[in-house]
């Protein structure tokens, strides 16, 4: 998750376990992510985002492990 630090609009996303510095930095500091972060981060300014990482999931994830994942 991406936060919006001054209006606490939050961009949820995905990136496979070790892409997940390359996620970061595309969508916040080479803005070459979304369209709609790369306006915000231009607009507000990069210090006032912060990124998250919500859930993590060792290992591969397949579609039947998806289902049980969440119980």
């Amino acid at each position: 998750m991406i936060l919006n630090k001054i209006n606490n609009y939050k961009y949820i996303g995905s990136a496979i376990t070790n892409r997940i510095n390359v996620q970061f930095r595309n969508h916040l500091i080479h803005r070459t992510g979304s369209k709609s972060i790369t306006y915000a981060v231009n607009k507000y300014g990069i210090e006032n985002f912060e990124f998250y990482i919500l859930e993590y999931f060792p290992g591969f994830v397949k579609k039947e492990n998806l289902s049980t994942a969440h119980t």
